[in-house]
């Protein structure tokens, strides 16, 4: 059964994770258990793990970056209004007032 780390903890104090099921199977894992299983070194496979899923990350990243820039190129006149706003609120000192007032909570 591969539950994340925390949901596996929370599913133990609770008492049901007896009851829980697979839904997916095993070929989906990309990382089953947080380790590959080629390399014997237990410290190996947890780094290479984690390498793994930092390039993942970086690679999900680059896709939205690309994807947000072409957006920017085909309609450039939404992203310099959502600018212009943006520069609006953070150069008002009544935003930063905001946070010094009582009533921010």
């Amino acid at each position: 059964m591969h539950i994340p780390d925390g949901l596996g903890k929370v599913a133990e104090n609770l008492g049901f994770i007896d009851s829980a099921t697979n839904s997916i199977g095993e070929e989906f894992f990309v990382i089953p258990d947080y380790a590959f299983f080629y390399v014997q070194n237990e410290a190996w496979q947890c780094l290479l793990a984690g390498l793994f899923g930092v390039l993942i990350m970086l690679v999900i990243f680059g896709i939205v970056y690309l994807i947000y820039k072409a957006a920017v190129r085909k309609c450039p006149i939404v992203f310099n209004v959502y600018e212009e706003l943006k520069k609006e609120v953070w150069n008002n000192p009544e935003f930063y007032d905001l946070y010094d007032s009582d009533d921010f909570i």
